[in-house]
């Protein structure tokens, strides 16, 4: 789809007038044979003002009396509302939504419609997306303080994609991607894709081994685990509804289908499709470095393939600045190109540096070469981006800082990670020369940066993904480097 806009627009200043008075009331009018999205829409819609300004938003069939501020939904078909109020709606049938404020006399009106049910879903979301409210994949930040809404208009209009519908592709081959997603981590997750627009989910083909061993759950949580407080008191990382079904592989892999299943349930009420990847699809290797940016990736991308003539510069902007203020969309701009110049310098380098599995760090250790110099030159692009972030979090609103703070322990995550790949270099170096001193030097070294990784994540985390991140890091890391470190002292 790609939007037509002329300004950043708001609400009419009468409608301000109304949702700041005592007691305000906003009613949403749908039509009353509408779809279940429309109806959907109408939920949405009032929730977001309800929460944007306190307001009691009512939910009703037909166009209330007086002048209070009107919120129509639905296509031109399904709601007669429109016709009454003899709207001059943009020509939605040749377009996908329009989000319009109109005046009925001395009523305020927004009219959220669009060509098909799924396109109106979409209008009520952009509406909120007008008032300052920003989608993310982990949840909704909403402005420091509504808009001011004056003698400003909406006039949004959406037009179909001329190259694709926006597409979320899930794996499920391993602990930081989608294996330990439960059913209310999956609903949550899908209610936040159709606020930016994606219309279609693919289940890679890894999906076929959720129950299995393949996706390396559960990892043991014990009292040693460095980070333990992110997983409450849990003695296990494990997909919490799978493993709630039985311990058996039997039992986990009927929980699986029906997971698999609520998926596509979810998905269709939401009006996303949710499909199988073909046959004979690659799934793609996890990478524990590159992926550390999907909450902003994704709705970056809903907005660029909204509106592809914004810059990225633009995109931060727009982005952050009504949740954030002033002067942070370009130091995290600048977060972000570090960050990018760093994933750029490792997959050309060393395409296998974050692979997951039980080596991905003592290779290091065994390996003969050298430190490489890219490694310092990759972790000074990660610990620029964490500095930048953390420079963008002191400028931030209180209610920003959700999105800056995260950013910048997780590039201090990935700062970490290399030190404790180098330390490792140099720990086995040693060995190989009888260094024993060094050795152990270095290895404690590499034990303080995987706990340092696992406390950055610890500090942040709230997604199973992210907690997958501090189970790794113990599993691979840090308790292999305990083995080596107790070995090295017995010799």
């Amino acid at each position: 789809m790609n939007i037509r806009i002329s300004a950043v627009f708001v609400v009419a200043a009468s409608l301000c007038s109304v949702v700041h008075a005592a007691g305000p009331t906003i009613d949403i009018v749908v039509g009353p044979k509408a779809d279940a999205l429309e109806k959907l829409a109408a939920d949405e819609a009032a929730a977001l003002l309800k929460k944007l300004y306190g307001a009691e938003a009512r939910v009703g069939n037909a166009l209330p009396a007086g002048n209070g501020p009107v919120v129509v939904v639905g296509t031109p078909s399904s709601n007669p509302a429109f016709g009454q109020l003899k709207l001059n709606l943009p020509a939605v049938v040749r377009n996908d939504f329009a989000v319009k404020t109109y005046h009925d006399g001395a009523r305020p009106v927004v009219a959220v419609v669009g060509a098909s049910p799924a396109a109106v879903k979409d209008a009520a979301y952009e509406l909120g997306w007008r008032l300052g409210v920003r989608y993310f994949t982990f949840g909704d930040l909403y402005p420091a303080e509504p808009p001011s809404l004056e003698k400003a208009e909406i006039d949004a209009v959406g037009r179909p994609s001329e190259k694709r519908d926006l597409t979320f592709n899930a794996t499920f081959a391993s602990p930081l991607d989608y294996a330990a997603w439960g059913v209310g981590d999956w609903k949550a997750l899908l209610h936040q894709l159709s606020k930016l627009r994606y219309r279609k989910v693919v289940l890679d083909a890894s999906a076929k081994n959720l129950a299995g061993k393949e996706t390396g759950l559960p990892i043991e949580i014990n009292s040693d685990t460095m980070g333990r407080a992110a997983f409450q008191s849990a003695k296990a990382f494990d997909n919490a509804y799978l493993a709630s079904a039985s311990t058996m592989a039997a039992g986990r892999a009927a929980a699986a289908t029906k997971l698999l299943q609520t998926i596509r349930d979810e998905g269709k009420r939401l009006g996303i499709e949710v499909v199988d990847a073909p046959s004979g699809a690659v799934v793609a290797q996890t990478d524990a470095l590159n992926a550390l940016h999907v909450d902003y990736y994704l709705t970056a991308n809903s907005r660029l393939d909204v509106d592809p003539h914004f810059s990225h510069q633009t995109i931060y902007e727009e982005i952050l600045t009504p949740i954030c203020g002033t002067e942070v969309g370009g130091r995290v701009a600048r977060a972000f190109e570090e960050y990018e110049r760093a994933t750029l310098l490792v997959n050309r380098s060393d395409d296998q540096f974050g692979v997951l599995g039980p080596q991905m760090f003592l290779r290091h250790f065994e390996a003969t070469e050298p430190v490489p110099g890219w490694w310092n030159a990759a972790r000074t692009h990660y610990l620029n981006a964490m500095n930048e972030m953390y420079r963008a979090n002191t400028r931030a609103r209180e209610g920003g800082r959700a999105f800056t703070l995260p950013y910048a322990r997780k590039f201090e995550f990935a700062a970490e990670y290399v030190n404790v790949c180098e330390s490792l270099r140099r720990a086995g170096a040693a060995k190989r020369k009888g260094d024993k001193e060094t050795q152990i030097t270095e290895l404690e070294k590499a034990i303080d940066s995987a706990s340092n990784c696992c406390n950055a994540m610890a500090a942040v985390a709230r997604t199973p993904s992210d907690r997958a991140y501090i189970a790794v890091m113990n599993q691979h890391a840090y308790r292999p480097l305990l083995k080596l470190l107790e070995e090295a002292d017995a010799q």
